[in-house]
């Protein structure tokens, strides 16, 4: 897979042509445009290629449904001649149909005779960016990069033949194709911008060129031959491509560039741009073309009452194919235009923008339009409708942290249905308020009413709220003795069965999150690895948060605290419930590297944590202030912060839970006695049995939690083994403690922590160990290194050797990788890639 990248103008088109039209072996050559549509055709340029591709891939397209399509694109790729070329060219406007192609595509590109080839605005793509969140699904050994700067003021000079270029390279920055259009400007001088280059090239068209090229100006990428011919507007054709204005293909036409056309479109006054785009319009409605088109032409026409009629169609089209987010975008222009509709069929339609809203990540607009229809709905007294809203409503509520509010929807959703014959719905309000015990760690109101929704959706064979409430009823029972996952296992061998994607997210989830809670890693591992991968290629954003932030904790525990803070970056900045658990890492990370900074994020999170209401976010924040409060010694805090949170613990019946609350108790010396079902390690500590208790937590896998045993011992030995695991993780509150109990105990030379550059490095790296490490990026050798810095080979091996260890990697190509990762390096494009 190779990407092409460039700001606009820089030329990506014309060196693909070039590529395509003169390959280095004959390829069998596959085309397509993503457009500029106000909202993306679904599948856009994969409907390009429709002619091009053989029956399986047709089949798909045509009939606009994306099952089989990932069947389907593999098998064009096997199908001769080889090696096939595929194109799909300004990424940056794709749909989420044609992106999750591109990231299927791209993931299983090795081993096929193949080249896919993608170009895109780098300037256009920020971070979060759909196009960038699918590229990094993508193996790195998979990808190449090809970046087109800008031309040099000697290649500036050598196209336009003269030295004399500064004003000319200062206004296009050496922009090809900026420069390409001030060179064809009639008047001989330099146009004070681009678009009046374009204008002027424009100017010197007659009427009927004039009014082709207008014509075509409204209409992204490409304008169809029949297009400009039943409009009227095609006998200007041949003098708009004479002068270069247009560029004529068999089938349709095209500006040069997409920049001119919208130069041209932005020429044009409001009135004339709509006349247009109405005959374009029209005539797109008796051709039956694609949804997309007709909404964003009916949009650009002003014409409320056409938009109201396609704009929902288009975005129905779109949530068909799982592009979701364009489907929010057509809903959006819909309700742009309530007035078109009557009163329940914008309700109906506001239930769905807001089903749509929700499966694409937009909690807070489902929320606005789900009060509104369960408002309408209720006034016509409709009631299964309204009780379907309120449960959704409950979920939404849930996902933006409001738990109080979830549980009112979800109270209201279940008393509106029970007066109502027994179906699907119920069953759903059931799920949906066992869910929210089982968030809240109330296992056994989450199975009674789990229970209910099995039974019903059983009766009913209702595979989607079985799942969902398998789920549930399997995550209770996880959760407290015996800790039996056989319900979720057998609800995520279904999810998978029945192609239900959010529920195989789900399911992953909470397997994961069971493993982590009773700290068996091994086991959780391949379920975060597998649910992380499934949401990415499936665009589950929530889902894909969650386990990330699940993911971030899992590391945390085990002492990568570098790699918990690269994965809950994306979860923190998401604004759904996956932040409270992401604010909740970075925050004791902070605490445990002495960060100042500490206090203020775990108080943020205690805030979102005490207005969801849920157990599962409380405890844990509870103890980790417990934790601040004991690293500055101050008990009094430490004791305010675990109390509350003890007779929670001890209702969940979660040894974790009560063992670590009844631990902070007892160092802040407000522990009457040690609760029965408290884990074992923590009792361990409690009772002054630290070198057991090292071990436990050894075996676990935790450093943190046994160099912070060995820290309660009473003698040097163990204070002096916990200071090396203290330092490498840098806790150095921690690691201040015990150097001060040595200094106490009379040790002599009490071992100095890492310096504050050390620190101050994302892992823990020196000075020196950062400046080799970028030398390995730049593939030198050993003895090249040692030269460059004035050491011996030996001495640069053990450098490289802390690296690894410090970067948690075996190889040194696996510690550059990582050192791109965490931003020590720059990555492969020069841009850091470690968040700010």
């Amino acid at each position: 897979m190779v990407l092409v990248t460039g700001e606009a103008g820089a030329g990506k088109t014309a060196l693909v042509e070039q590529f395509v039209t003169s390959p280095p072996v004959e390829s069998r050559v596959l085309a397509g445009l993503c457009d500029d549509l106000r909202t993306p055709r679904p599948l856009g340029p994969f409907r390009d290629m429709t002619e091009q591709v053989g029956g399986d891939l047709r089949r798909v397209i045509e009939t606009a449904s994306v099952e089989g399509l990932p069947d389907a694109l593999l098998q064009e790729l096997t199908r001769p001649p080889h090696p096939v070329v595929m194109v799909v060219e300004d990424a940056h406007w794709g749909d989420e149909a044609t992106l999750d192609a591109v990231r299927f595509l791209g993931r299983r590109i090795e081993g096929f005779q193949a080249l896919l080839l993608v170009t895109y605005r780098d300037d256009e793509v920020p971070a979060d960016h759909p196009l960038r969140l699918a590229l990094g699904a993508i193996p790195a050994a998979n990808l190449r990069r090809v970046r087109l700067g800008s031309l040099s003021p000697r290649a500036v000079a050598r196209l336009a033949g003269r030295s004399d270029i500064d004003d000319l390279y200062e206004l296009t920055g050496g922009n090809a194709f900026y420069v390409s259009e001030v060179l064809a400007a009639p008047s001989g001088e330099v146009p004070h911008t681009v678009q009046d280059a374009v204008m002027a090239r424009v100017a010197r068209l007659g009427g009927k060129g004039r009014e082709c090229v207008e014509t075509a100006s409204v209409v992204p990428t490409r304008a169809e031959m029949w297009l400009l011919d039943e409009s009227g507007a095609s006998a200007g054709i041949d003098e708009a491509e004479r002068l270069g204005v247009l560029r004529v293909n068999v089938d349709a036409v095209s500006f040069t560039h997409e920049l001119a056309r919208r130069a041209v479109e932005r020429s044009l006054s409001v009135n004339r741009r709509r006349e247009i785009n109405r005959l374009v319009l029209d005539l797109l409605i008796e051709k039956d073309a694609d949804l997309a088109r007709l909404a964003h032409h009916a949009a650009e026409s002003q014409d409320s009452a056409v938009v109201a009629r396609f704009a929902p169609a288009a975005a129905r089209r779109a949530a068909s194919l799982e592009s979701h987010r364009e489907a929010v975008a057509h809903y959006e222009q819909a309700l742009g235009h309530s007035d078109r509709f009557s009163e329940e069929g914008l309700g109906d339609l506001l239930e769905e923008y807001a089903r749509e809203c929700y499966l694409s990540g937009h909690h807070d607009r489902a929320r606005s339009a789900l009060l509104r229809s369960v408002e309408i709905h209720g006034e016509k007294s409709d009631l299964e409708r309204l009780g379907v809203n309120l449960t959704l409503l409950s979920d939404v509520h849930w996902f933006l942290g409001e738990g109080k509010e979830a549980e009112s929807a979800s109270i209201k959703a279940i008393d509106t249905l029970e007066g109502q014959p027994p179906g699907r719905a119920l069953a759903r309000a059931y799920s949906q308020r066992a869910k929210l015990a089982i968030e809240d760690r109330r296992a056994d109101e989450a199975i009674l009413w789990g229970e209910r929704a099995v039974e019903l959706a059983r009766r009913l064979d209702d595979s989607d709220v079985l799942v969902h409430s398998l789920n549930v009823v399997g995550s209770a029972r996880w959760m407290i003795p015996p800790f039996d996952n056989a319900l979720l296992v057998e609800s995520l061998a279904l999810a998978r069965e029945k192609g239900l994607a959010q529920a195989v997210g789900r399911a992953y989830a909470n397997l994961a999150d069971g493993y982590i809670h009773v700290m068996d890693y091994a086991r959780a591992s391949p379920y975060l690895e597998e649910g992380v991968r499934f949401c990415e290629e499936h665009d589950l954003v929530t889902g894909c948060n969650i386990l990330l932030a699940g993911r971030g904790i899992w590391h945390l525990e085990q002492g990568r605290w570098s790699e918990a803070d690269r994965d809950v970056r994306r979860p923190v900045a998401s604004g759904d419930v996956s932040r409270i658990s992401a604010l909740w890492v970075i925050g004791l990370i902070m605490a445990r590297r002495g960060d100042p900074n500490a206090r203020s994020v775990l108080e943020e999170a205690h805030e979102h944590a005490k207005r969801s209401g849920e157990s599962r976010n409380l405890v844990p924040l509870a103890l980790a202030r417990a934790e601040l409060a004991w690293l500055g010694d101050d008990l009094v805090a430490a004791s305010k912060a675990a109390s509350p949170v003890l007779g929670i613990a001890l209702e969940s019946r979660s040894p974790r839970w009560i063992g670590e609350t009844a631990l902070w108790l007892h160092r802040a010396g407000a522990l009457d006695e040690v609760p029965s079902a408290a884990a074992e390690p923590y009792v361990l500590q409690i009772e002054g049995r630290w070198r057991e208790a090292a071990a436990r937590w050894a075996t676990l896998g935790r450093p943190y939690e046994e160099a912070d045993a060995l820290g309660d011992a009473p003698e040097p030995e163990p204070l002096l083994a916990a200071l090396p695991i203290l330092d490498r993780l840098g806790a150095v509150p921690r690691a201040g403690k015990v150097r001060r109990r040595l200094g106490e105990m009379g040790v002599p030379r009490v071992p100095r922590g890492p310096t504050e550059a050390a620190r101050s490095s994302p892992a823990g790296l020196t000075a020196r160990q950062t400046e080799v490490l970028r030398l390995l990026a730049e593939g030198l050798t050993y003895r090249q290194i040692g030269e460059r810095l004035h050491l011996s080979a030996k001495t640069v091996d053990h450098h490289v050797s802390a690296v690894r260890l410090k970067l948690e990697v075996r190889t040194r190509s696996d510690a550059v990788e990582a050192g791109r990762r965490l931003g020590i390096l720059p990555a492969e494009d020069g841009e850091p890639t470690r968040p700010t």
